[in-house]
């Protein structure tokens, strides 16, 4: 909680091992706004995998035209992120969202997002740009945040 949100310009992670064990511990490591961004989003993929929702969220390729997403209210279950959720009609419909072309291109899912940050944030990558790569997974977050499903655009 205390490594989250992250601002600032994003760029690659300092060299160097850093542990935080505590909130004070927590020290400026490089990474900007990217840093923030790619744990939220390694978060949300990891979570699909172990069975929250969205599953499969990892296996989602990128679409190159606009999407939207809406919330989502529990089901008969009572928990949200489960098979029985609803679309919530009193959640406006977000978007459209629309990927840089140089991030959703040759059917680029969102694990292959998390990896081109994490080759971002150790400085080994070179396209798309840092700024394209930042607004997917930025743009990821937003869209997703909260269960949210895709919809039609209206």
């Amino acid at each position: 909680m205390a490594y989250l949100p992250a601002g600032g310009s994003p760029g690659a992670l300092y060299p160097g091992v850093r542990t935080f064990s505590a909130p004070g511990d927590v020290e400026d490591d490089g990474g900007g706004v990217l840093k923030g961004q790619a744990t939220a989003l390694t978060l949300a993929f990891r979570l699909s995998e172990d069975g929250g929702a969205p599953q499969y969220f990892g296996e989602l390729e990128l679409p190159r035209l606009g999407f939207c997403t809406q919330g989502l209210t529990p089901g008969n279950d009572g928990l949200l992120g489960t098979a029985d959720d609803e679309l919530d009609p009193d959640d406006p419909i977000a978007g459209p969202f629309v990927f840089p072309a140089s991030v959703a291109v040759n059917q680029t899912t969102v694990k292959d997002v998390v990896v081109m940050a994490n080759q971002y944030l150790r400085a080994a990558s070179s396209a798309p740009s840092i700024g394209d790569l930042n607004t997917a997974v930025t743009m990821l977050n937003q869209a997703f945040d909260g269960c949210r499903r895709v919809v039609q655009c209206q």
